[in-house]
């Protein structure tokens, strides 16, 4: 409770109110960095924008669209929910992957539970599976590409990883493995609007991401209940004085039920976790409060 008063009052502290590229030009000297925010209210059509269509790291946030393509293949019957895969620990990924202590000798499941464990709990490991699942980039990306979502996905989360300890933030100056904060909306909206899966799919992958934990202090902090957010965040390292991001996309409700598609991410930050957090719960506030006038 004390980190959440703590981080709400950092996030409504100066800057004062203003129009919102101010806002958010403001929020981004804040970070020390660059701060990307695209809104798009899925009823009337608006948007608000502020840097929209800039490449940004999304470490976790590609979970989301990994977990797309594995549903649509699912759809089309090339592979089943309950279907039992088999993982190897050569193929335990790096960074946060609570299986790998949990299957030290390895583990079946099914597809299902390396979708909870990707999206929900934001596994690594059962990232990498389903990536390898889908068939890698050469399968994933003409699938981006068809949604008309900036969305690149090339490499694994272990290759990720193991490309930022070497080079740090330079790993992702060519654009791999990032997108624009207008893409990641683009591919919530496919979701929220039902463009792509049965419902029994979707309403699988919006569970998913509404009862993940993560994130309680970016996206969602300053919304009401009411607003029942879903989400999938995204955060990389520290290297040589730089955090390479600190994201969060996702869907919420104004006032009277509008759904709102949403991404907010952070890269090249000189600042502390609790400040960029702030920066992305400030964002999303103000896109609500915009929305909500009247």
């Amino acid at each position: 409770m004390l980190r959440r008063t703590f981080l709400q009052s950092l996030a409504l502290a100066q800057p004062q109110p203003g129009p919102l590229e101010t806002v958010f030009g403001e929020l981004e000297d804040r970070v020390s960095g660059y701060l990307g925010v695209h809104a798009l209210n899925l009823v009337n059509r608006e948007t608000l924008s502020y840097r929209a269509g800039e490449w940004f790291p999304m470490m976790s946030v590609a979970k989301v669209p990994v977990a797309m393509k594995i549903l649509m293949l699912i759809e089309a019957r090339i592979l089943e929910l309950n279907q039992m895969v088999k993982v190897e620990p050569e193929e335990f990924s790096l960074g946060n992957a609570p299986i790998n202590k949990k299957y030290p000798q390895g583990f079946v499941c099914t597809v299902r539970q390396l979708l909870e464990w990707s999206v929900r709990d934001s596994d690594n490991t059962a990232h990498d599976v389903l990536f390898r699942l889908c068939g890698g980039p050469s399968n994933i990306q003409p699938y981006m590409d068809q949604l008309r979502a900036a969305i690149r996905i090339n490499r694994t989360e272990k290759q990720q990883i193991q490309d930022f300890n070497r080079e740090g933030i330079r790993a992702f100056e060519d654009g791999r493995d990032c997108a624009t904060p207008a893409g990641l909306v683009r591919a919530l909206e496919a979701i929220e609007q039902r463009e792509l899966f049965s419902e029994e799919n979707i309403a699988l992958l919006i569970d998913l991401m509404t009862k993940t934990p993560s994130g309680a202090s970016r996206i969602k902090l300053m919304l009401p209940n009411s607003a029942r957010v879903y989400h999938k965040t995204g955060s990389g390292g520290d290297k040589d004085g730089f955090n390479l991001c600190t994201n969060d996309a996702g869907v919420f409700r104004l006032a009277n039920g509008t759904p709102v598609a949403i991404a907010v991410m952070v890269k090249h930050s000189r600042r502390d976790l609790a400040t960029r957090e702030a920066a992305i719960a400030r964002s999303a506030f103000e896109v609500y409060r915009h929305w909500n006038k009247g």
